[in-house]
């Protein structure tokens, strides 16, 4: 990772988000300033250092799970109407970021700075 936002936020919080992510079936600010306690400037960072770092990408709107979910009328994560007009706010992580960040979190060295 290169960017900006992917230097002011640790590999282990990083793996945390990915994990989160993993265990809801996507990932969402609103869902790691609620798993993680952040606040949502760091939320919205770590969403935006996983996206920078190719480990996450924007569900579009057809393929958003909440779609088929009989809580989406409910959950403060579905999408709505209007909110899918002003781009995606749900993104899926990739599983080889999900095996690497198990890995890491476990304790075994491994760098979390490539794409792979």
């Amino acid at each position: 990772m290169t960017s900006l936002a992917a230097a002011r936020v640790s590999s282990e919080k990083l793996c945390r988000a990915v994990l989160v992510a993993e265990k809801l079936g996507v990932l969402a600010p609103e869902a790691l300033v609620a798993a993680l306690r952040a606040r949502p400037e760091e939320a919205r960072l770590l969403v935006a250092a996983l996206v920078a770092a190719g480990w996450a990408e924007p569900v579009e709107a057809g393929g958003c799970p909440c779609s088929r979910c009989p809580f989406s009328r409910f959950c403060p994560f579905a999408r709505r109407g209007g909110e899918e007009r002003r781009g995606p706010r749900l993104y899926r992580v990739s599983r080889p970021a999900v095996e690497r960040c198990r890995r890491l979190l476990a304790g075994k060295k491994e760098p979390v700075n490539d794409h792979g």
